[in-house]
């Protein structure tokens, strides 16, 4: 994801749909996925969205890639909400997500790729903390 903004046209396009699906794949092999099946289900339905119809004409990948990440910020929202409730920066962060989410202009010409990798790094952002915290009770244990 991190060199999505080096990229121009078709290039950046297949960057970042890989970068996307890369976030459907951490949402299913999430920990809190097998006991949440609206992870798997997001991880799905950005799987299918990405996938897509092969028209372009009728779908720019601008919208194509906000509608994906609309559908991992709702899931992250809901996962901070239902698991994380005693970290707030956790929901913060997902909220701050979801913002950057709707914040994306699909008809913005040249296309809005700032406001994409943005929220990119906002969704990486919101896995780093909720990993941090799932990982912290492990490293504080001492054999």
């Amino acid at each position: 994801m991190s060199r999505i903004h080096a990229f121009s046209g078709a290039r950046s396009d297949s960057s970042t749909a890989w970068a996307v699906l890369q976030l459907a794949t951490a949402l299913e092999q999430m920990p809190a996925a097998a006991a949440q099946p609206r992870l798997r289900d997001a991880a799905e339905a950005i799987r299918k969205n990405e996938a897509g119809n092969g028209d372009e004409a009728v779908e720019p990948p601008v919208e194509r890639v906000k509608q994906s990440l609309a559908i991992a910020a709702t899931a992250l929202l809901q996962l901070a909400r239902s698991h994380y409730g005693d970290t707030p920066q956790i929901a913060a962060e997902a909220r701050v997500f979801a913002a950057t989410v709707q914040g994306i202009d699909p008809e913005r010409e040249p296309a809005d790729r700032a406001a994409i990798i943005d929220a990119l790094t906002r969704a990486t952002g919101v896995l780093a903390r909720m990993y941090a915290v799932n990982a912290a009770p492990a490293r504080s244990v001492r054999p």
